[in-house]
């Protein structure tokens, strides 16, 4: 028996190139070879052969030819006109070529509030002719080595924003200079990018290299000083800071977020005592981008260090308050008509720990309406400074008010029942589980973990729906700290409610608790997910002694930014404890919440929970909405505090109680939910085999369902079946001894 390896490449065996053809201006010939979008895509996951034709098939072996980025991070549909022949590697060839925006592109919708194309993406998508001409003008072809392409220097300079209705991109890119050492080629390149009507969207010189492997693996980075080094060991925000959660609604996020901490932050800090901040980011193998740039050569793209940069600028601009007098405001994805000078000398590889980005302001200018802040910049790996932004700057101007972002995470809009129809302006909707999901994964920097299987399978399991009965009121508080005031009907909610309204807002929410809950299943589970290795995700219960009233004003202290405001939304339980029925109102409220939402400036959202309990009361407090029903959580309008101030302190109180006691369905007409028998059966039946209380039981059902593939917790389930298995790689077996602890399933330490 044996086994032989031969080269393969990811378009032969996983793409259908029937469904490659794009459509548009018509791509030109080259030797009888189309150069479309199926010629495109072999440039960067195909045969180079099927890119740039039979020349080239000696690179269809295992030869190394240099590549174009895959998708989702490839951005060239069509090349439209070709000045320039194989083996011609001489000053003034030229290409031009056209990119198609698609109208659901990735990174419009991750772009913050502006829905434009980032700069990154701009950027990148006209780098890539250059590297294109490069290869197919046969600098590859010189060489008995495998070269690596790399971007050095460029300047550009943006004109205009980009979005779907502009349709397509033109790009011209001309070889403007060629030089050579050695085995290394270095080319410069003029590029300029425009509409389909001529108007002008970018301008760019820049400056690309070719590199044996050797070459490149002397990683020298750039000269730094003494200070610059001291400085970016300066940590004073330690690796807990709350800016990028705050923040997370104005800033770019998912894939594009190039950032997972701030680490430190001087609003008087830098040369011209204007302000500099520093973010890090872990390297992790798996990103999606090493597996797009490049097939078979895995480096982070320049274009996204440098997007790390601008998006850590405009951290630092908003949280100096350079947005406070403007309406709606926004950033622009790069200063229009302001250059970004850059130089790069390293590259960000797979196997590297550390990202880590510092900027300094130089300069503020405010025009009318807008602030426009420049700034100098460098990045850093594992403590080598490998990217300097010589120029850079962001711009923030007044925008149109966002779309809802916080109806995305409902289902879909589904007509109303009951009373809730005499609230014309009201919505309804199931909680959209891959979109929490992808909200969550962002802020704990974990993609799959077995909590996240556990709560969003209770969300799916016990929440029948979300229902805000006043959409235009939430457009205001996106990214907005809330203070949530809700009746209480059974334990579980607090914690569902937490997962749900922390991604509706895009502000984490504290849930505020007796003492006594931190022994309960839920402080035992919330403390599980805080321990787990590697995820970083703010306290989602906050505990204090409901005897002693300072142990409430410091509990609310570490919730306070620098400038007094809260970096978390808090939600509370009006009555402090749980009804048993559920015809049983809001009794009363402390004005202490309704005086904190007055001096903190917090809105107040009124929430009912629905559905949970009888009508007749029963015999104990409940953790599970009676016969394992789903609920329905029902937000109010937005109580702001300039309602609130002008009144005394006590009918503050009142006026929060009457709107939370006034949503639908009010407790004098609600019923049960409906009962799921099958889900009742199957708890049941966990509880009788495994001898587990219910909550443990219920947690068991929900994992053994979980769609999710990653080997811990195919590992958890498998273990929960009674079947061996082998732990998964790291250092989980502390975690995973308390997490069989906690769920009650006897397993062999050595197995964990």
């Amino acid at each position: 028996i044996g086994l032989r390896l031969v080269p393969d490449v990811p378009l032969q065996t996983k793409v259908d190139p029937g469904e490659l053809t794009a459509t548009g201006s018509p791509a030109v010939e080259n030797d009888g070879l189309t150069l479309d979008y199926a010629s495109l895509l072999a440039c960067a996951i195909g045969h180079p052969s099927a890119a740039f034709g039979p020349k080239f098939a000696g690179f269809d072996g295992v030869r190394r030819l240099p590549r174009l980025p895959a998708p989702p991070y490839h951005f060239m549909t069509r090349i439209t006109g070709l000045d320039a022949r194989i083996g011609d590697i001489s000053k003034g060839r030229s290409v031009e070529l056209e990119y198609d925006i698609p109208a659901d592109a990735w990174y419009l919708a991750e772009n913050g509030p502006s829905g434009k194309m980032p700069w990154c993406v701009l950027v990148e998508a006209v780098l890539q002719p250059c590297g294109w001409l490069a290869s197919f003008a046969g600098v590859p072809l010189t060489s008995d080595e495998d070269l690596f392409f790399r971007n050095l220097d460029g300047t550009a300079t943006v004109h205009r924003e980009l979005g779907p209705e502009d349709g397509t991109l033109r790009t011209r890119a001309e070889l403007t200079s060629i030089s050579r050492v050695g085995q290394m080629t270095i080319l410069g390149f003029d590029v300029r990018a425009t509409l389909a009507d001529g108007t002008l969207v970018l301008t760019m010189t820049t400056v690309f290299g070719f590199f044996p492997a050797r070459a490149l693996a002397q990683q020298t980075g750039i000269p730094v000083q003494d200070e610059e080094s001291a400085r970016m060991r300066r940590k004073s925000l330690g690796d807990n800071s709350d800016h990028l959660v705050r923040l997370r609604s104005r800033l770019p996020s998912g894939a594009l977020l190039m950032l997972d901490r701030i680490v430190d932050l001087d609003p008087r800090g830098g040369a011209a005592a204007l302000g500099t901040a520093q973010g890090d980011k872990d390297v992790r193998p798996g990103e999606w981008f090493f597996k797009a740039h490049f097939f078979g050569d895995p480096v982070q793209p320049g274009s996204l260090g440098l997007e790390a940069l601008l998006q850590l600028l405009e951290v630092l601009a908003l949280e100096q308050g350079f947005d406070a007098d403007i309406p709606s405001a926004r950033f622009e994805s790069v200063a229009l008509d302001g250059p970004v000078a850059w130089k790069f000398r390293g590259q960000v590889l797979p196997r590297n720990k550390l990202i880590s980005s510092f900027v300094e302001i130089t300069d503020i200018t405010r025009g009318d309406r807008t602030v426009t802040v420049a700034a100098t910049g460098s990045l850093w790996v594992d403590g080598l400074k490998i990217y300097e932004a010589t120029k850079m700057a962001v711009r923030i101007r007044p925008g149109a008010p966002g779309p809802r972002k916080e109806l995305a995470l409902l289902a879909k809009e589904t007509k109303l029942r009951g009373p809730v129809v005499s609230h014309a302006r009201s919505f309804q909707g199931r909680p959209n589980l891959a979109r929490l999901r992808a909200f969550w994964g962002a802020i704990s920097g974990l993609e799959e973990w077995p909590l996240a299987d556990l709560h969003f399978g209770l969300v799916d399991m016990f929440v029948e729906s979300v229902e805000i009965e006043s959409p235009e009121g939430y457009d205001q508080l996106r990214g907005r700290p809330v203070l949530f005031i809700a009746n209480h009907q059974v334990g579980m909610e607090s914690m569902l409610f937490n997962v749900i309204a922390s991604a509706l807002l895009e502000v984490p929410t504290v849930s505020i608790a007796k003492a006594e809950h931190r022994k309960s299943w839920m402080g035992a589970l919330t403390a599980l997910g805080q321990s787990f290795p590697g995820a970083h995700q703010p306290d989602p219960i906050a505990y204090f002694e409901r005897q002693n009233p300072q142990d409430l004003i410091d509990l609310l202290g570490r919730y306070r930014t620098e400038s007094g405001s809260l970096s978390s939304s808090l939600m509370l339980h009006a009555d402090g404890t749980r009804s048993l029925s559920c015809r049983t109102p809001v009794a009363k409220l402390s004005a202490v919440f309704t005086d904190l939402a007055c001096s903190l400036n917090l809105p107040i959202v009124p929430v009912r929970f629905a559905g949970g309990l009888p009508v007749a009361p029963a015999a104990q407090r409940l953790e599970f909405p009676l016969g394992f029903a789903k609920q329905r959580y029902v937000l109010g309008a937005p109580i702001m505090p300039d309602v609130l101030r002008p009144l005394p302190s006590a009918e503050r109180a009142r006026h929060v109680v009457a709107a939370l006691n006034a949503l639908a369905p009010r407790p004098d007409e609600e019923q049960p939910g409906a009962p799921q028998p099958d889900v009742e059966a199957a708890i049941r039946r966990r509880v009788t085999e495994l001898r587990v209380d219910e909550a443990r039981a219920a947690a068991i059902e929900v994992l053994m369902a979980a769609p999710s593939g990653d080997p811990l917790s195919l590992y958890i389930r498998e273990t929960i079946q009674g079947r061996r298995a082998a732990l998964p790689a790291g250092t989980l077996g502390p975690w995973l001894t308390h997490f069989f602890d906690w769920l009650g399933i006897a397993v062999r330490r050595d197995d964990a």
